[in-house]
């Protein structure tokens, strides 16, 4: 689960929030490493297109229709 989309007030509320996720067998990540976790490897090309838009969609903030 990705720990950066864990909302709250405060901190606290978040670490919180975070233990009980953790308590419960949530494997904690960060967002970015999500589309990473949807490729697998690098050896997976039938996904490398729809990985790479979402990385520079929603992570690099680039429209994912430019040529890179």
């Amino acid at each position: 689960m990705p720990e950066d989309t864990v909302g709250s007030i405060t901190q606290t509320s978040h670490e919180n929030g975070m233990r009980r996720m953790i308590e419960a067998g949530v494997e904690p990540i960060t967002w970015n490493v999500v589309p990473a976790e949807l490729q697998r490897d690098h050896a997976r090309s039938d996904r490398l297109e729809a990985v790479t838009r979402v990385f520079m969609e929603h992570l690099f903030k680039v429209d994912p229709d430019t040529r890179w």
